[in-house]
């Protein structure tokens, strides 16, 4: 598991990467886990359980089936679902998933919608980390985000972030400059260029004159 942290300064980003839980945590938290387990497995064993009379028939009914399918369906979303209720305590989220169609646009150039927000380049597999500490319950006014992406989002990437409002997506690159004019970066407030992959990152002195000259034509 990878965890990302935004720090105010150096000094702590350090901090946390060289935090190292120590073996009063480690058993706390194997305490914790061994029992959130043991109560999912419970649930999971009345659903799974098997009537004695079941073994006299050799075949179900489509009715059965499909409840029995219903049943433990719902029983592994159980999780997901107290995860959700707790997130809707703690920061700004719809009632309802957000299709991601409505809020995908050709452009937002000039667009109300897209007033000192923030432009996403790239897309990481935890999305859903980044868009959280940006809807937090305590802030009272959140910026906008908008998704400047060559590909549409894949359905696992959006559900992770599909009951947060004023999220947009815009496809393009945003190493080009009419992408990120489509994505009205005259009117936003911070660009954040996310890389799933350091790899992926080539030639960094082209990547930064590039950018160089993207900014310098758009202030033009």
């Amino acid at each position: 598991m990878t965890g990302y942290v935004i720090c105010e300064d150096k000094s702590i980003a350090e901090a946390i990467s060289n935090y190292r839980t120590t073996a009063d945590e480690a058993a706390r938290r194997s305490m914790s886990l061994n029992a959130s387990s043991k109560r999912v497995f419970d649930k999971s064993s009345a659903v799974f359980a098997s009537d004695d009379k079941d073994s006299e028939s050799e075949e179900e009914s489509d009715e059965e089936v499909e409840l029995t399918s219903k049943l433990k369906q719902e029983n592994f979303n159980m999780p997901v679902a107290n995860e959700y209720s707790n997130m809707e305590g703690q920061y700004h989220m719809t009632h309802s998933k957000i299709n991601l169609n409505d809020v995908t646009f050709k452009t937002m150039e000039n667009n109300i919608l897209a007033t000192n927000h923030i432009i996403l380049c790239g897309i990481v597999p935890n999305l859903l980390n980044f868009v959280q500490p940006l809807r937090a319950k305590y802030l009272q006014n959140y910026p906008p985000i908008i998704i400047l992406h060559p590909n549409t989002l894949e359905e696992k990437e959006w559900n992770q972030i599909a009951y947060f409002p004023q999220i947009y997506f815009v496809k393009g690159n945003g190493m080009n400059q009419r992408d990120l004019l489509r994505a009205n970066i005259k009117h936003a407030k911070t660009v954040v260029l996310l890389s799933p992959n350091s790899t992926e990152v080539k030639g960094q002195e082209g990547i930064e004159s590039h950018k160089e000259k993207v900014e310098s034509s758009i202030m033009k």
